[in-house]
């Protein structure tokens, strides 16, 4: 999985107030880009076959509504949580992206509601791409974040007076470690919740064959 490249930040856009055009055309690049950079393990299948022709219209947009649409379906095709977040259906974001859909959105809207997408999916991204891509490409980080979840495994089985004094704070240094460990914490987290379903599957299973009764012996004729 790449790394994200660094897009342009809303600071750099020259004044607070774009014109129409301008607005547009640098959407439609930056989601051009963003879009590139989504691994397909985080897109609903059928965007393989919806992806040439979604492509093809964004390059030809030119108004607020026609990329507004763009990243409507490309928003309805990312695996992101749709239920919590900036992405949570009916919050804010979604509703400046419906007045965008409906042609009565501003330039400046489109805008936001962009800007706030970007850095939702790359901040998104940033944290699925762990540990691939970090263990590749930032060694150190990771291996201080493995470190960092022993100290705090060793620190729960003494108890939780121990855990909260761990200083986190000073041990993890950059936001790439954090990002590792919050990775490594969720995914044995998940692995944890698999083992605990199995057993309690096994057990399920060997509960129902104890009570079952033996069948009837059919007697021979």
């Amino acid at each position: 999985m790449r790394y994200l490249t660094p897009l342009h930040s809303r600071g750099s856009r020259a004044g607070g107030s774009a014109r129409k055009g301008d607005v547009v055309k640098l959407v439609r690049k930056e989601l051009t880009q963003l879009e590139e950079q989504v691994p397909w393990k985080e897109v609903q299948g059928r965007w393989r076959t919806l992806r040439t022709t979604w492509t093809r219209r964004l390059r030809q947009a030119d108004s607020t509504r026609e990329v507004a649409v763009c990243i409507s379906e490309f928003h309805d095709n990312l695996k992101t949580d749709k239920s919590s977040g900036v992405f949570a259906a009916g919050g804010p974001w979604e509703q400046s992206l419906r007045e965008c859909l409906s042609g009565t959105g501003s330039p400046q809207q489109l805008q936001q509601v962009w800007d706030e997408m970007r850095a939702a999916l790359q901040a998104w991204l940033a944290e699925g791409q762990l540990p691939g891509g970090l263990a590749s490409l930032d060694k150190a980080s990771y291996e201080q974040a493995v470190c960092t979840y022993i100290v705090l495994q060793e620190a729960a089985s003494k108890g939780p007076e121990f855990l909260e004094q761990v200083p986190l704070d000073q041990i993890l240094t950059s936001q790439k470690e954090l990002l590792a460990l919050q990775h490594i914490i969720q995914r044995e987290a998940a692995a944890a919740h698999s083992r605990l379903q199995a057993l309690a599957t096994a057990s399920a299973a060997g509960a129902a064959g104890a009570a079952a009764p033996l069948p009837a012996l059919i007697p021979d004729d």
